[in-house]
């Protein structure tokens, strides 16, 4: 999208810069189509009035085509720095998940096997005498 706003405003201002010389040439009595222009409309101040109409419209062109332009590129600059922020994001959460996978084998290799109570199989902390769920004696 950001893309064909960048086309148009192109367009546009190489539309705009085409209007504007051919309405000085209109305006200068420099075309071979003053003649033609002329009889058809009667009037040299109508021909040149034309020539005035075709200049304005050839600045709003490029008016128009330079602002589209620059919002193409800005658009597009704007996508590039996202992706690189959700790449960036996601490296890190990727980062992340593989530390906490690592740190959760290591525990799971490296785990002491708990203490167990012998009457009702209940968890025991190491120092504990009487089970804590049952209340028998460890020893």
């Amino acid at each position: 999208m950001k893309n064909k706003t960048l086309r148009i405003g192109i367009f546009l201002l190489t539309v705009g810069l085409l209007l504007l010389q051919f309405g000085e040439l209109i305006v200068l009595g420099q075309t071979g189509l003053m003649e033609k222009i002329s009889s058809l409309l009667g009037e040299t101040f109508t021909v040149e009035f034309l020539g005035l109409i075709t200049q304005l419209l050839g600045v709003i062109s490029i008016v128009t085509g330079f602002v589209l332009a620059v919002d193409g590129v800005i658009a597009v600059k704007i996508e590039d720095e996202i992706r690189g922020v959700e790449y960036r994001i996601l490296a890190g959460v990727e980062e992340k998940i593989n530390k906490a996978l690592t740190q959760h084998e290591l525990n799971i290799v490296h785990r002491i096997p708990q203490k167990t109570c012998k009457f009702c199989a209940a968890p025991l902390n190491a120092n504990d005498i009487f089970c804590p769920s049952c209340g028998r004696s460890q020893q």
